[in-house]
């Protein structure tokens, strides 16, 4: 029995199923939150960049010191990170499957880099934003192409 895995997923909730070709519908193998994905950056910081101060000869040099990476930025990878070795994971007990992915452009460049540090290659890439609508929903959206990745 030919099967894929379908990563549909934003930078706020993924989900993993499972599609079998012998089957009109998905099975949800995983579904994963990131609470802190919408939120902004101001609401997941709790104080500003510090300040340095240097002494150089005599005279005092005042910066602003920055983060190399933003609070959120940070939130969602480490979000992606929970969600690859969630698509690890599965992809390996089940007989190494298909992996399609569907998620908005900025969120599925994320995603894919993560997953090739995996060693895990996707089968195909939609630039769709679908977690949010009904499981049967994104099967009938979608249906043609799980159809040829459970077939090749």
């Amino acid at each position: 029995m030919s099967s894929s895995l379908l990563v549909v997923g934003n930078k706020s909730e993924t989900k993993i199923f499972l599609a079998r070709k012998d089957q009109k519908h998905l099975e949800l193998m995983e579904l994963v939150k990131n609470n802190k994905g919408r939120k902004k950056e101001g609401e997941l910081t709790s104080d500003r960049a510090g300040e340095s101060v240097r002494n150089s000869g005599g005279s005092t040099h005042k910066g602003a010191m920055t983060k190399e990476v933003s609070a959120h930025e940070h939130a969602v990878e480490k979000y992606v990170s929970g969600v690859v070795n969630k698509i690890f994971h599965l992809h390996n007990e089940n007989a190494k499957l298909k992996i399609m992915l569907v998620a908005e452009p900025g969120f599925q460049g994320i995603l894919k880099k993560s997953l090739d540090r995996k060693k895990l290659e996707v089968f195909k890439s939609i630039n769709k934003e679908l977690v949010h609508i009904s499981d049967d929903d994104i099967y009938k959206t979608l249906a043609e192409e799980i159809s040829l990745a459970c077939f090749v």
